[in-house]
């Protein structure tokens, strides 16, 4: 009796030993599954500040190649402002000279025509007043024609 007494508590104590070794192995794959959680849930965490850091970092980039854009536009509006404004004067200035020129054919036109006038009006002078003299010589000549005659 004694002997089943002592099998009874042997069997009992492996029995518990055998509960405490499969609880502890529970505590274990629990605790391991908890440590497994937390590594994921850190990994997820990591990852998710890794995707914030990485759209930050896209922003950031559109951002500056926008102003980048931005002030390059500018700058070429500007150029081309420029470039037109200075084709407006060229374009203005051939006008003027232009203009200056056609200014200038005409007065020489004009003073052409003056002078042809005036050579003009000076050689019909010059054949009235000569064919007045010769008339005068001629009056002259037949006065003393009749008084030779007369």
């Amino acid at each position: 009796r004694v002997a089943d007494q002592g099998a009874a508590l042997d069997a009992l104590r492996a029995k518990r030993a055998a509960e405490a070794h499969e609880r502890k192995a529970r505590e274990r794959e629990l605790r391991e599954a908890e440590e497994r959680r937390a590594k994921i849930a850190e990994l997820q965490k990591y990852r998710a500040m890794q995707q914030l850091a990485k759209e930050y970092a896209v922003q950031e980039i559109r951002r500056e190649e926008e102003e980048e854009y931005n002030r390059n536009y500018a700058v070429r509006k500007a150029q081309l402002a420029k470039a037109e404004e200075a084709e407006r004067r060229l374009h203005n200035q051939k006008i003027r000279h232009r203009d200056s020129l056609k200014q200038s054919i005409n007065q020489r036109d004009a003073q052409r025509k003056e002078s042809q006038k005036t050579f003009v009006t000076s050689g019909h002078e010059y054949v009235k007043k000569s064919a007045a003299e010769l008339r005068n010589l001629n009056q002259v000549k037949a006065r003393k024609i009749e008084e030779l005659r007369g």
